[in-house]
């Protein structure tokens, strides 16, 4: 598992299913891709292989697809760029097929929506930890997708650690990030959800509690 470096021991289960979630929109005259998977990271190998496919099989250029990760510290390793990382490449190719896969079946999904946005002050969930005191970002920006027969989509960005559990977690969880996505699902009904944060490795839960 990735996250921790103290952990001597593999997954001993799963608690909940790890999700990559996505999100096709197109304007007329440009397509992007969006896609936030339940990972400490995305190695850019693996950014830059769904990339090349999806342009051949989605028609979406390159620099309209995004891959980013919740910043996962409750999943697998060998799936993220960065200092001590060890791409596993056929995990990676596993990770790359289903996510082609996903955006591919969603650009064939298109149909008519309006974007609404909001946001709303959540000022009771995260701390600076480098010092209770400093400065954070309270504010939750939420995009919904709403289609002529209801909403078809939407996306969260909040910053904060996905850290509720700690190093002495061994089962594979989406967590905190997984089950707010759960919850939006739930709350809106919609068909396709994506759980996209901005990720600030200062800011971290408040409390620590099992899940």
């Amino acid at each position: 598992m990735d996250g921790y470096g103290g952990r001597s021991q593999g997954s001993q289960g799963v608690h909940d299913a790890l999700m990559a979630r996505v999100a096709v929109l197109d304007d007329g005259t440009t397509r992007v891709a969006l896609v936030s998977s339940d990972l400490l990271g995305v190695h850019s190998w693996i950014t830059e292989r769904v990339r090349e496919r999806v342009a051949e099989k989605a028609g979406i250029n390159p620099d309209g697809v995004l891959l980013a990760a919740t910043h996962n510290h409750q999943g697998p390793v060998g799936l993220r760029g960065g200092m001590f990382a060890r791409l596993d490449e056929a995990a990676a190719e596993t990770l790359i097929g289903q996510v082609c896969g996903a955006i591919e079946e969603a650009a064939g999904a298109l149909r008519p929506a309006t974007l609404k946005v909001g946001s709303a002050v959540i000022d009771t969930v995260s701390m600076n930890r480098r010092h209770p005191g400093w400065a954070i970002d309270p504010v939750m920006r939420a995009l919904l997708v709403d289609g002529e027969a209801g909403p078809i989509a939407s996306i969260l960005n909040f910053a904060c650690h996905a850290t509720v559990l700690n190093g002495a977690n061994l089962m594979l969880t989406g967590e905190f990030p997984g089950v707010a996505s759960r919850l939006l699902l739930e709350q809106t009904r919609c068909a396709l959800r994506v759980s996209e944060r901005r990720m600030r490795g200062r800011e971290s839960r408040v409390d620590q509690a099992g899940l």
